[in-house]
């Protein structure tokens, strides 16, 4: 009875038994259980599967109710671990209810993409050129696609040489936007050739071609069904375990090079891969290391059982791969280690302590380097601040060179425009600025009421208004300086140059102590006077 069917399908238990998932942690190989938010998927018998970020895409299964199939389209975000159905049961143009088909993703102009092939169910469509027994349990080789982001249906136009209706084989991506089918069941039993499909573009039409084990001296598997075929990269995919003509387990696993389409059966223990309708999930590591892990199945199949009444294998084995991934067209692949989940728990324990041992030893290195920098850092100022003592001293040095070298220029300047003035008892000497020398430079003046006062050198400027206190003074020498007979110079021959106009009259005094011994050399007195062509000189000098 449907009716008592679908309510059976609904039923608080079904979900409550069903709403719950187990994760691994890669990293300590530890299993737990969390609960799901949300109607989880109905089909939890051979239902199809695939992966697109941190979502999963589940499509189609049974339930154990005879034929009780399902077309459905459910997906669970691993981030949330919340339930959300993307297409329901007996949509528009939707695939059969089925199970064990395959399902995989491809893009079209940027738009995530599924196609469903083949798988068994129940099919009352006597027309349908796929179907195997129409209006039985049956097999299929149809082709349906969905586009996750319209979230429509369509069917494609098939061409090439199609696979016979099958089910329980592998679908996976290969590149050039192209799926590869391997093994299955059809009328004539397990399937051992390859077929390459050539996915749907926007003109929604795909090919099939048949690859055919020809040469006898290539090695090939076996046929088989249930098994698995995982990608390991770009070029290379994993076939592990089965069940044969006979229906007996194949401890096989085989490497699949996709751009040569040629296999190679790698060694393995014994009893690691003897299993069927099990699951072999990878996880990528790095690009040339991944992690494939196998989960269930069945080993020896009872007869005349149904799956669920088999007895299921508790294990959990953890492969590492290693990838040469250096030769495109011949990448090849070896075991790092193939252990059952307790020595993996053991391995990761181990290199998780040395990890924490490396991390350890990269803080103490990191101590050490930051002592020594300091210590470095120490020294290093040590170093400039017995070098900066010295360098202050040749820095003040510098500066005061730099300062006579200044006014060097400017007496220079001045004495580019002397001339020659005659004052009373008293005579202007015109001096060439190329023989002029600065002995000194006269600083530090005693500031005291419009006065700058030298003491060292009795020298005293008077008479100086608020504004007007910047005078530079410097003691010069000339090979051109001429005195007097019977005379004796009794000072410094000074300098002084003001930074702008006086708006009133000064005073230079110099005192002196000598012998005079007449009155004619108390009046002798030579000034260099700077010059003003236009205005005549800017300074009067007068003796008193």
């Amino acid at each position: 009875d449907p009716t008592t069917k679908e309510a059976v399908h609904i039923s608080a238990e079904k979900k409550k038994h069903f709403s719950s998932v187990d994760i691994l942690n890669v990293k300590t190989g530890e299993w737990r259980e969390e609960r799901t938010r949300g109607d989880p998927h109905p089909g939890v018998v051979g239902a199809a599967c695939t992966v697109i970020g941190r979502k999963i895409i589940v499509f189609g299964g049974y339930c154990g109710h005879g034929t009780c199939f399902y077309n459905c389209i459910t997906l669970l975000d691993t981030d949330t671990l919340e339930w959300s159905q993307i297409s329901p049961n007996d949509a528009p143009q939707s695939a059969h209810r089925k199970a064990h088909c395959g399902m995989v993703q491809f893009k079209v102009c940027g738009e995530d993409h599924l196609c469903f092939v083949g798988g068994t169910g129940l099919f009352d469509d006597e027309s349908h050129q796929f179907v195997e027994r129409p209006r039985s349990a049956s097999r299929t080789n149809e082709i349906h696609c969905f586009n996750l982001t319209k979230g429509e249906w369509y069917i494609p136009e098939v061409t090439g040489t199609l696979p016979p209706p099958c089910a329980y084989h592998s679908l996976i991506n290969i590149p050039g936007d192209k799926a590869m089918l391997t093994g299955g069941f059809s009328k004539n039993g397990r399937m051992s050739d390859l077929y390459e499909l050539t996915l749907p573009t926007l003109d929604k039409t795909c090919k099939w071609e048949q690859i055919h084990h020809n040469d006898v001296n290539l090695p090939w598997p076996v046929q088989r069904s249930g098994h698995s075929c995982s990608i390991l990269s770009d070029s290379l995919a994993l076939l592990i375990g089965g069940e044969d003509h006979v229906s007996h387990a194949l401890d096989e696993m085989w490497l699949l090079k996709s751009t040569k389409m040629t296999w190679k059966q790698m060694p393995l223990s014994e009893g690691v891969a003897k299993r069927r309708g099990h699951t072999a999930t990878v996880l990528k590591i790095s690009d040339a290391r991944v992690i494939v892990v196998l989960v269930g199945g069945v080993s020896d199949w009872i007869p005349n059982h149904k799956c669920w009444e088999q007895t299921m294998r508790p294990d959990t084995q953890i492969l590492e791969l290693e990838l040469d991934l250096q030769g495109y067209c011949n990448p090849e692949v070896k075991f790092s280690f193939h252990m059952h989940l307790d020595g993996y728990k053991e391995l990761m324990q181990q290199r998780s302590e040395k990890e924490q041992l490396e991390i350890q030893v990269e803080e103490l290195k990191k101590v050490n380097e930051d002592s020594e920098r300091k210590l470095s850092e120490s020294e290093a100022l040590l170093r400039d601040r017995k070098q900066g003592s010295k360098q202050s001293t040749d820095k003040e040095l510098a500066r005061q060179r730099a300062e006579i070298e200044d006014l060097q220029k400017k007496l220079d300047s001045r004495l580019q425009n002397i001339q020659e003035t005659k004052l009373p008892n008293s005579e202007a000497t015109i001096i060439s600025n190329q023989d002029i020398n600065i002995l000194s430079k006269l600083t530090n003046p005693e500031r005291r009421n419009g006065t700058l006062h030298w003491r060292n050198h009795g020298l005293t400027i008077f008479n100086l208004d608020d504004s007007y206190t910047s005078f530079s003074v410097a003691t010069v020498w000339s090979s051109q300086f001429k005195f007097p007979e019977n005379t004796q110079l009794l000072s410094h021959i000074y300098w002084i140059q003001s930074e702008g106009e006086p708006v009133q009259q000064i005073e230079v005094e110099m005192q002196h102590c000598g012998v005079l011994l007449n009155k004619d050399q108390c009046s002798n007195m030579c000034f260099g006077v700077c010059n003003d062509p236009e205005n005549g000189p800017p300074y009067k000098f007068e003796i008193q």
